[in-house]
């Protein structure tokens, strides 16, 4: 999200190059249609690519009836999903594991045509690089705070890239000038999509919401207290999506709010109160009677 940040020399918000997702597809068309699983078809890829099935996410099927009136009895299937990168740059790359060899490929299409049947004739796997829908994202509106109650805040804000997300989380371990001034107090964009502080350690409440949403309602705070919030979107990019990102670290800065009402006093606090006054009732009436004695 940022570069080097911190006078201490700590490189917060630096994010490790990583490889890139790949996208495969396999399609086949037959008399009739078929119950096969996109479960299915990702196991019998993620054997070819020999990788862990759950590395293949974002799996889709696209059925195209046959045309009315014509005779055609084609029904076409295209299964489709998402080889995701390692966080770091791997070897080989997801896009080698995503490249099978002509072994490999006609098991695939071997495997396919066992599971849909005689009746169907499979296209040959092949593969192609990901992208999301937009690359870029930042703020069309800044988020601001739009309202409180006495136990919750709502926010408002527009991100530029309705295929990503928002996320928004509040804090007060801090005062609210440290978060403002204190950048090493600053949660990085992959804290707050998690919920997480500057330490790691939970926020009081986060959610995270669908870029095209305009607003965030957080619940279950406390009344007459100070709290701080930090809020960030991402591009939609799978995994390891990319951020809203500042020119300097001062320029991101936490939403200031306090909710409604008066904050409870604690039992203790009172109880203490109590015996403190008893006790200088007490000291006065000795005094009292030393004097007039």
């Amino acid at each position: 999200m940022f570069g080097n940040v911190s006078a201490g020399s700590v490189d917060y918000f630096v994010t490790t190059a990583r490889d890139a997702n790949y996208n495969w597809e396999v399609s086949a068309q037959g008399s009739s249609q078929t119950g096969i699983t996109t479960d299915v078809v990702r196991d019998i890829v993620s054997y070819a690519q020999g990788v862990n099935p759950k590395r293949n996410i974002n799996l889709a099927e696209a059925y195209t009836p046959p045309a009315a009136r014509r005779l055609q009895t084609n029904h076409a299937y295209v299964w489709s999903g998402t080889l995701i990168a390692d966080i770091a740059a791997e070897s080989p790359t997801t896009q080698t594991l995503s490249t099978l060899g002509s072994d490999d490929s006609t098991f695939v299409s071997s495997e396919m045509s066992t599971v849909l049947g005689a009746n169907f004739v499979v296209s040959p796997y092949t593969n192609s690089a990901y992208a999301p829908a937009q690359q870029t994202v930042s703020w069309s509106s800044s988020p601001a705070l739009g309202d409180k109650t006495h136990d919750s805040v709502t926010i408002n804000f527009t991100s530029d890239n309705a295929n990503g997300q928002v996320a928004c989380a509040v804090y007060n371990t801090r005062s609210q000038s440290e978060y403002e001034t204190n950048n090493e107090y600053k949660p990085s964009a992959e804290q707050v999509f998690l919920g997480l502080d500057s330490d790691n350690d939970s926020a009081v409440v986060y959610d995270v919401l669908s870029a095209d949403l305009t607003s965030m309602t957080l619940p279950n705070l406390s009344k007459g207290t100070k709290y701080s919030a930090f809020c960030t979107a991402s591009n939609g990019y799978l995994v390891w999506p990319s951020f809203v990102t500042y020119s300097n670290q001062d320029s991101y800065a936490p939403i200031n709010f306090t909710t409604d009402g008066t904050a409870d006093v604690d039992d203790e606090d009172d109880d203490s109160a109590l015996l403190l006054s008893s006790n200088v009732v007490a000291i006065c009436t000795m005094l009292l009677a030393l004097i007039f004695n």
